[in-house]
């Protein structure tokens, strides 16, 4: 199953490559949206990523060499790329390899970065980030909200518990 966020990170895709005419949904088409979403966002600016600056540099790329529609043409829906499916395939192995239920923003964002020659992977390298430096900050993220999480969970149950002494 694929996240509530995730999929609205697909449907403005598919918005994006519409809006543009593009013949095709690409890689670099939901790299792109990824970067707008908070966590994402964040997570490269805390690994000294100018998210602003591969944002444009992306969006040039994208408008250089993603093919358009026709004028003519009656269909203008875009159509997945085989590179994007099989990212998308990819991930959904990896989550099943991992025993995870739901694909997440983050499982879709470390895929595409493990495709070499893709742009948005190109990008941060010339950043000189390396996949290891995202995982790793996934990694942090996630033991810091849930040791969040249990702190909160702490306080609910001591509450709870001081409540029912009464």
């Amino acid at each position: 199953m694929i996240s509530i966020e995730l999929q609205k990170i697909f449907a403005r895709s598919i918005s994006y490559a519409k809006a543009n005419n593009h013949e095709y949904i690409t890689q670099e088409h939901v790299f792109l949206q990824l970067l707008k979403d908070e966590k994402i966002f964040t997570l490269l600016t805390d690994l000294i990523i100018d998210v602003d600056d591969v944002s444009v540099k992306l969006k040039n790329y994208i408008s250089k060499y993603t093919p358009k529609l026709p004028q003519d043409s009656k269909d203008n829906e875009p159509i997945e790329t085989t590179t994007l499916t099989k990212t998308i395939e990819n991930m959904i192995k990896q989550l099943q390899f991992n025993k995870k239920q739901i694909a997440s923003i983050e499982d879709m964002f470390v895929e595409i970065l493990k495709d070499d020659k893709a742009y948005c992977t190109y990008l941060l390298r010339n950043y000189g980030l390396k996949q290891i430096d995202i995982l790793q900050e996934i990694e942090y993220e996630n033991v810091t909200l849930e040791k969040q999480n249990k702190k909160s969970l702490l306080k609910s149950l001591t509450f709870i518990k001081s409540w029912a002494l009464r």
